[in-house]
């Protein structure tokens, strides 16, 4: 489990740059792409997903990982300066950590 965790997030951040490094729009041919409000409202709807955080990827995409209050399921997508969201992952059992400041000892 130690290592699974950094392979998932290369592995997420190789599909990411290859999305953001385009010269088209994200969403020009990503079968898993929408509109960023109606892919959340259907994350909403579908799962009772909603933004938990996110961040900047580069000038022209941010990343958004969305998940219910319980946890049972997540989706992490790429959204570009368009509005148009693309589904870069999707699972079960999110998992939020707790990130302590300081030494923990």
């Amino acid at each position: 489990m130690r290592f699974l965790i950094p392979a998932i997030i290369a592995a997420f951040l190789v599909i990411l740059g290859v999305l953001t490094a385009r010269s088209d729009p994200i969403g020009a041919d990503h079968p898993f792409c929408m509109p960023w409000t109606d892919l959340r409202r259907q994350l909403a709807d579908s799962y009772g997903e909603a933004p938990i955080g996110g961040g900047l990827v580069s000038a022209t995409a941010a990343v958004q990982v969305l998940a219910p209050p319980g946890g049972e399921t997540f989706t992490i997508v790429a959204v570009d300066t368009q509005g148009i969201a693309c589904v870069i992952a999707a699972g079960t059992a999110w998992e939020t950590l707790t990130i302590l400041k300081g030494n923990p000892a």
